[in-house]
């Protein structure tokens, strides 16, 4: 009794360690102050249905101006993460801080781990809410917008951009009714999308509204005999065409 005792109480340990491993804060050595990656580069895709982690690195300055006076930060705090329980999820998105009380100090290096299960494509914008401390006294709210999470199909593409026109592969590839084609546009607009034989005979134009981030095409099989057909879809001067199979 007393070793499978000393044996649950160890695996307990284990198990709030590897909780607790939750990101560890790096920055390179000389970099000024910031948040990494930035908006501009964007976060990693998740793949629906697959368990997804990503992490914010912040490098908190030491000292700043407020009203055009020089102060000094005494830390900055993680207020929330807002946006995160709207992604469809089959484990919610949550946050977790190093350090665990989400209180950044200043001229210190932090990060935030974020993680969940998606099980709906698209793109999810979330918001940081922060109170940056200065001294003693002043204590002002601030927010960190501009990050999204892109929820890909698990047909991929490599070299996948935060910030781009990009087409993915249908999925599922083959099919015998429906599949969906996911496109990614930087921003909101029209796109064009073609069906062809394998002859390169048109058989289908269609155009779709899509909105900023990830967007789904639903394909029919409608007519289309069982064989190899091209698709492509157009947006502005852009073109991207794919292959499907319909069994």
């Amino acid at each position: 009794m007393k070793k499978l005792l000393l044996l649950n109480t160890a695996l307990l340990i284990i198990a709030i360690n590897i909780h607790a491993q939750v990101c560890t804060p790096t920055w390179p050595n000389g970099a000024g102050p910031g948040i990494s990656p930035n908006v501009t580069t964007g976060l990693p895709a998740a793949t629906v249905n697959q368990p997804y982690t990503t992490v914010l690195q912040f490098k908190v300055p030491k000292d700043t101006t407020y009203n055009s006076i020089p102060v000094t930060i005494s830390n900055i705090t993680i207020d929330n993460v807002v946006g995160l329980s709207t992604i469809p999820a089959s484990t919610g998105f949550t946050y977790q801080c190093n350090p665990a009380n989400c209180v950044f100090i200043g001229d210190s290096v932090c990060c935030i781990s974020i993680s969940g299960t998606p099980n709906t494509l698209g793109t999810y914008p979330f918001d940081v809410f922060v109170t940056i401390h200065i001294g003693s006294f002043f204590a002002i709210p601030d927010t960190v917008t501009g990050y999204h999470i892109d929820v890909i199909p698990n047909a991929g593409i490599e070299n996948y951009s935060a910030n781009a026109f990009q087409v993915f592969q249908n999925s599922p590839n083959p099919f015998s009714n429906s599949s969906d084609v996911c496109v990614k546009v930087p921003t909101a607009g029209t796109i064009e999308f073609m069906v062809y034989d394998i002859l390169g005979n048109e058989l289908l134009m269609k155009n779709f509204s899509m909105k900023p981030g990830i967007n789904a095409i639903p394909i029919n099989r409608e007519n289309f005999p069982s064989g190899v057909y091209f698709y492509s879809v157009s947006f502005g001067e852009e073109k991207i065409m794919r292959r499907m199979l319909i069994d």
